[in-house]
Formats: C-alpha cells, sequence, structure tokens
C-alpha cells in the first residue's frame, strides 16, 4: 500500500511539472486556471477509480456514465474526450503564444505519455483506443477555440462597423 501511495506522489509530482510550464508567465487567473485543469486532469487520469469517483462526486461521474450510454464509448473513453477537449480549448484561450502546431505538438505529447504511465500502474491500463479519443478530444477543444476566436473578431468587426 505505501508503494501505491509513493507512485500516486510521482505521478501528481509529474502534474504538478506541466501544470507550472502550462501557467509559466500567465496572467494570475490564467495561470491557475491551467493549473487546477492540469492538476484534476493528472488524478482524473492516474487515481485509481474508486478515488476518482470520490474526487469528483458521484452526479458527475453518472453523467459521464450517462454520455457513454448514448455514445460507442466507455466512461473512460467519454471522460478522456471531454478532458483533452478542455484541456485544448483552454491551452487555445490562455496560451496565444503556443497556437495550434505548439497546442498539438503538447498535447500529443499529453495523449501518448499519458496512456504510457497509466500502462505503469498496477490499476490503471493503457489502450491505443484511449490515445485515439484523447487526440479526437484535443481537436474537438481546438476547433471550439478557433471558432470562437472567429465569432470574436466577426463580433469586433461588426461592432466597428456600426460605430460602438
Amino acid at each position: 500500500m505505501v508503494e501505491d501511495v509513493g507512485t500516486i506522489t510521482r505521478g501528481g509530482g509529474d502534474g504538478a511539472g506541466v501544470s507550472v510550464w502550462l501557467a509559466w508567465g500567465r496572467r494570475p487567473l490564467a495561470a491557475v486556471a491551467l493549473v487546477l485543469t492540469s492538476l484534476v486532469f493528472s488524478a482524473a487520469l492516474f487515481l485509481p477509480g474508486g478515488q476518482v469517483r470520490s474526487l469528483f462526486g458521484a452526479t458527475l461521474v453518472g453523467l459521464v456514465y450517462q454520455l457513454a450510454a448514448a455514445l460507442p464509448w466507455s466512461a473512460g473513453q467519454v471522460a478522456h474526450f471531454v478532458g483533452f477537449a478542455w484541456m485544448a480549448l483552454l491551452l487555445w484561450l490562455l496560451r496565444p503564444d503556443l497556437r495550434v502546431l505548439r497546442v498539438m505538438g503538447v498535447l500529443v505529447l499529453l495523449a501518448v505519455f499519458s496512456e504510457l504511465v497509466q500502462g505503469l500502474l498496477d490499476w490503471r491500463e493503457a489502450h491505443l483506443a484511449d490515445v485515439q479519443v484523447n487526440l479526437l478530444g484535443a481537436a474537438a477543444g481546438l476547433v471550439l477555440g478557433g471558432l470562437g476566436t472567429l465569432l470574436a473578431m466577426a463580433w469586433r468587426r461588426a461592432r466597428r462597423g456600426r460605430g460602438d
């Protein structure tokens, strides 16, 4: 049991390192959002299932299972998709210095390495299908970020055209 706690701590430490890198040089609110998202993301990926349910609550976990029932994915894959979509959207919005190629590079590395690390844990398994779902989620988040940017630009142009 002590070995498990050590592994969880090391996994969380890696998440903290990624969190600090993602938040470096950001405004305080953006930094907090990136750090919290990264740490919650790490917890969801690396903690045993029972601890994930305790952390996120029965309502949120139940919602993930409801979504999975409506899709051809498992609850874990739905969680992977949503998590990577959220991370990609946040990176798009809060790290404009990274933009598409760098954000995709970061997300591809996270998608692959998160599965590799899960394969090293006794209570998790690595699946190639999860890497694919991670990348689909990342792409969806980037598309949402890009669409949001285009809408904001169009709205600003329309306001300038009206003289607001």
